[in-house]
């Protein structure tokens, strides 16, 4: 079994015997969402690194044989071209890509996270932030049901640039932090 993340900042495989145990796990890093909060779409030299990266991991998809699940976040999201490089990736890499909505990328971190929480806990809260966006998710340990869950539209690669601060700035930064507060206190209202 395999499982490809095309994120925003990289992209990671896994293929794992029937076990669970992995025999292969590898990432590689494709910057897919820089420069992006110019003109919300993929560059070439964005395009080129998502589709070598890509290349790869289905030359080894086809020495496994194996099934396999590969999903795209954020950048793929938002790209006006991100259906154009998704028929692209199916075209030259032979991947089904699928575009995962906010809901079903905070199910998967939730599932992933399980595995290292506190088995004592009734509740799980769970960040991941990526590189196009940030979810956070209140579920119930016992049986991982979501309570409630936010995708905030920043994330590492786009927050630095959509804000401008690349080099640290205070009040750039008090600006980001202001509107990253505003979608939190929704989140904790909820």
């Amino acid at each position: 079994y395999a499982a490809i993340d095309l994120g925003t900042n990289s992209c990671r495989m896994v293929v794992a015997d029937e076990t669970g145990h992995y025999v292969y796990n590898q990432s590689a890093a494709t910057r897919l969402g820089e420069g992006m909060s110019r003109h919300n779409c993929f560059t070439p030299e964005a395009i080129s690194r998502g589709i070598d990266a890509l290349k790869e991991f289905g030359s080894v998809l086809g020495n496994f044989q194996c099934r396999y699940r590969a999903i795209a976040t954020a950048a793929c999201r938002m790209a006006t071209n991100g259906a154009e490089f998704i028929n692209r990736v199916q075209k030259e890499c032979n991947i089904n890509l699928e575009v995962i909505d906010p809901k079903e990328e905070a199910r998967l971190n939730l599932l992933g996270a399980l595995s290292n929480a506190d088995k004592n806990k009734p509740y799980v809260l769970v960040y991941d932030i990526g590189g196009g966006s940030t979810e956070i998710t209140l579920a119930k340990r016992s049986n991982a049901q979501i309570i409630s869950t936010i995708s905030i539209p920043f994330g590492a690669r786009n927050a630095s640039e959509h804000f401008g601060i690349n080099d640290y700035d205070e009040q750039k930064a008090q600006i980001f932090a202001r509107e990253i507060s505003s979608y939190v206190a929704r989140f904790k209202k909820e």
